[in-house]
């Protein structure tokens, strides 16, 4: 029984080298094809946990810039309002002024000569 052993293998040599072979490249193969499988969920992985960093990153810069919009849109409101405050003030004022001019006028000619000619520097002239 040997001997029929070593005969076949004299005979078949070349076919079991071969079948040797493609065991070999098989395994190789398979363990390759594996590490690039758990190379592959590694790279997943980490990417999936980047992109939950990044989403929160997002949210807060969101949070922020709501926070900043609402800030700007008080300060233009209060702005407006003390533009509003400032502005009727100004007409008050104004309108003060001239009812002090037009009293000034009525009343002594002179000063209201003394005043144009102090303030632009006009030459009154009868």
């Amino acid at each position: 029984m040997t001997e029929q052993i070593i005969k076949f293998l004299a005979k078949n040599w070349k076919e079991i080298v071969l079948i040797i072979l493609l065991l070999v490249v098989y395994a190789k193969s398979t363990y390759d094809m594996n590490n690039i499988i758990n190379a592959h969920k590694d790279s997943q992985a980490s990417l999936k946990e980047q992109i939950k960093v990044l989403d929160r990153t997002y949210q807060a810069e969101i949070r922020l810039r709501d926070e900043a919009i609402r800030r700007y849109l008080i300060e233009i409101e209060t702005l407006e309002r003390r533009y509003q405050e400032k502005q009727k003030e100004i007409d008050r004022l104004t309108e003060e002024q001239r009812q002090a001019i037009i009293r000034e006028f009525e009343e002594d000619k002179q000063l209201i000569i003394d005043r144009f000619v102090n303030t632009y520097g006009i030459r009154y002239v009868e």
